[in-house]
């Protein structure tokens, strides 16, 4: 753990969070299973520099957005995600499990 970053509050680095994700664990199931973590802690972990800019990653949908600013790739990953919310059909997003 030395020297990689760390929730903030947490001894939880952002490596591990990340992992959680991607290997399918739900927001509610890494707060029941690290009670120091909070849904913001979450959220800044998937909002990272990334040379100039920031990117934003949605791990469910495996889908992530870059901005100049972590707003802006929020709100380019926000724009993303109601496209597809629009455009996948039901049995797309019970596969994936997201509703």
């Amino acid at each position: 753990m030395v020297g990689k970053p760390v929730v903030k509050g947490t001894r939880l680095t952002v490596e591990l969070l990340v992992d959680l994700l991607e290997n399918g664990w739900s927001e509610q199931e890494i707060i029941r299973n690290y009670p120091g973590i909070t849904p913001e802690g979450i959220l800044a972990c998937l909002n990272k520099q990334e040379g100039d800019g920031y990117g934003s990653l949605c791990p469910e949908l495996d889908s992530a957005r870059q901005g100049s600013t972590v707003e802006e790739a929020r709100d380019n990953l926000k724009e993303a995600l109601e496209l597809y919310f629009e455009n996948a059909s039901s049995s797309e997003i019970q596969y994936r499990r997201i509703i």
